[in-house]
């Protein structure tokens, strides 16, 4: 059950055997341009069996809004991801892997618009990449949309638009989160495996909104360890992808959105036998469409 918010903002990172990382994250936090004496940072150790656990003590003593919870043996990233939201006190919540990073501003930069548009539940940003092969000091980024230099807010229409006519999406590591769309829209399913955030981000700003910053604010880290770099599986990948059009027909206008903004064509790749169903046949032909577009577009720019 949710307590009532008391602090503007809640930052959860959960951690397993990532002791060699962590401290970069949180560095990148506690040095923000942002005072964070009214926000918690609650860092999740998730059974860890490294020096995870004498990293978060010695975090926790030196600065007050850090909480530490531990559990004994290893839950799983999305276990230990929902576990804190319940009793969390953050009107917003941002959540952060433990072997990536943020800019100095990225909290000044999201809250401040956050803050100025109310009724919009979500922001994000421009990602930010770093690898291990080049080390964390190189940094690639990408501008989501040419052209837009100011922030700018996209209603659900628009934002239907946009991600059907050019290649928008919303990445989960540069977004906050209004508190209530964990509470209406859930948490993350386990089930949708790596694209759990990618449903839920992108399932609240078709259905309220989204902040667009068009900054670098964020950063992924890609290493051998990540997350991301152990999911190519293909029984997996069509796993996550039948679970994903499942949950899309729980929920009649989210599905809607999902098939006229034409965002599904990672899940036709992973599965393509599931938009054979008569009942995918609108997915399917907006995807289609789409990539027409996309190669008519291509050609007059090359001729």
């Amino acid at each position: 059950m949710s307590n009532s918010p008391s602090l503007l903002l809640s930052i959860i990172i959960p951690v397993y055997n990532y002791g060699h990382f962590l401290p970069d994250a949180i560095e990148s936090l506690v040095n923000q341009d942002f005072d964070l004496s009214n926000s918690e940072l609650i860092l999740v150790d998730d059974g860890s069996t490294d020096h995870t656990p004498e990293v978060i003590e010695r975090y926790a003593k030196r600065y007050p809004f850090i909480r530490a919870i531990r559990f004994p043996k290893n839950q799983g990233v999305h276990y230990a991801t929902n576990y804190p939201i319940d009793f969390a006190k953050g009107e917003y919540f941002h959540f952060m892997a433990a072997d990536d990073f943020r800019g100095k501003n990225f909290f000044k930069r999201s809250m401040e618009l956050l803050l100025k548009h109310p009724s919009i539940p979500i922001c994000c940003s421009d990602p930010g990449w770093a690898s291990e092969k080049t080390g964390r000091s190189h940094l690639v980024s990408n501008s989501l949309i040419s052209g837009v230099s100011e922030p700018t807010v996209f209603n659900s229409k628009q934002l239907v638009k946009l991600l059907r006519d050019t290649q928008f999406w919303v990445p989960g590591h540069t977004t906050i989160l209004k508190r209530e769309v964990l509470f209406n829209y859930g948490k993350f399913n386990a089930k949708l495996g790596e694209k759990c955030d990618w449903y839920l981000v992108h399932r609240a700003a078709l259905l309220d909104g989204i902040v667009y910053i068009p900054e670098v604010l964020a950063y992924l880290y890609s290493h051998g360890e990540s997350y991301s770099a152990n999911i190519h599986q293909r029984a997996k990948r069509k796993a996550i992808a039948l679970e994903m059009m499942a949950q899309l027909d729980q929920c009649v206008r989210t599905k809607k959105l999902f098939y006229s903004a034409g965002i599904l064509g990672w899940a036709y790749r992973d599965y393509p036998l599931e938009f054979a169903k008569p009942k995918r046949w609108k997915a399917f032909l907006v995807l289609l469409f789409k990539k027409l577009r996309k190669e008519i577009r291509m050609r007059l720019l090359k001729s």
